[in-house]
């Protein structure tokens, strides 16, 4: 997270030393995050993320993004896979979706 944006959230350790919990301080909206983040301990790095969105969307009953860092960049590891899966709908009409986009080829600027 960008360190203006580290003071909206709560981090906390998992029973589970490679993963940290991260939470939204102020009330929860649909603007903010709370998940997981996987890290590598030996090598101080996030492996991935997986959140969702503190409060969920109207017509929204499940949503959750994961974000893996497995791509080799010039600059280290970088964004490799996104993907987002949910369920939405109204009454009786619900539809469940995914989305998976892949990172690659990953170039430096001239």
């Amino acid at each position: 997270l960008h360190p203006t944006e580290q003071t909206k959230y709560r981090f906390a350790l998992t029973s589970d030393p490679t993963r940290i919990a991260f939470e939204p301080v102020a009330a929860k909206t649909e603007d903010n995050l709370a998940g997981e983040a996987l890290i590598d301990v030996d090598g101080a790095r996030v492996l991935a993320l997986e959140m969702r969105p503190a409060k969920l969307p109207m017509f929204v009953q499940e949503l959750s993004i994961r974000v893996d860092f497995d791509a080799d960049t010039p600059s280290g590891k970088g964004m490799s896979t996104l993907t987002v899966k949910g369920l939405a709908g109204a009454l009786f009409f619900k539809k469940r979706f995914s989305v998976t986009t892949r990172f690659s080829d990953y170039a430096a600027l001239p």
